[in-house]
């Protein structure tokens, strides 16, 4: 089995009201939100780290709602908030809400659950200019190059700027796409955390 990975990304956030409302969420969502045991793992391991653009919250791995939890963290903070997702190792992929509404997204195989309505197709191609607009000192060359979907022939497609650590269409490109936007992967190279660690659960 490939990485699946689900995170939001919060601009203008703070930690204190993130962990606020992702209490409300868990308790809404027949679930909790507590702090970490010394033996918690990443299937009920919740992760925030704080990066210059906002928190980033790492999901557990037993969780598969982070685009809701997005659009709910969106709705009752009032902030712009990314929802990111890396799935079975391969693609990654990304939604911006604003207000409970998402405004842009990407897939880098947008078809890669069956083709797409045209309207849905296009709004999968990712717009650097609304970002820009969402995203404090963002420009939208900053990150337009990412949004070129994946080829699967391609044996060494390069990177999409010199100073990515990833090429085009590699699952973890989604760490280099995050750290353009002022937000940190919350665990290191040996997967430790970065930021605090919750125990969280919500159907």
């Amino acid at each position: 089995m490939g990485l699946f990975l689900g995170l939001n990304g919060v601009v203008g956030g703070e930690i204190k009201s993130v962990r606020t409302v992702l209490a409300e969420y868990g308790t809404e969502h027949s679930g909790f939100m507590r702090p970490a045991t010394p033996a918690e793992d990443e299937a009920t391991r919740l992760v925030i780290a704080s990066g210059r653009t906002g928190p980033t919250i790492l999901y557990p791995g037993e969780f598969l709602e982070w685009e809701h939890a997005g659009e709910f963290l969106s709705i009752r903070l009032g902030k712009p908030v990314f929802s990111f997702h890396i799935h079975d190792g391969d693609l990654w992929m990304f939604q911006l809400y604003v207000a409970g509404r998402a405004v842009t997204a990407f897939n880098t195989i947008p078809d890669y659950w069956g083709d797409l309505p045209e309207g849905e197709a296009a709004f999968m191609r990712g717009d650097a200019a609304v970002l820009a607009r969402h995203v404090p000192h963002l420009a939208a060359g900053d990150v337009e190059r990412y949004f070129v979907p994946r080829k699967l022939d391609e044996d060494e497609p390069g990177k999409a700027y010199p100073d990515d650590e990833f090429s085009m269409g590699e699952d973890w490109q989604l760490v280099d796409f995050m750290r353009k936007l002022g937000f940190v992967y919350p665990l290191d190279e040996k997967g430790e955390p970065l930021g605090e660690c919750h125990s969280f659960r919500a159907d």
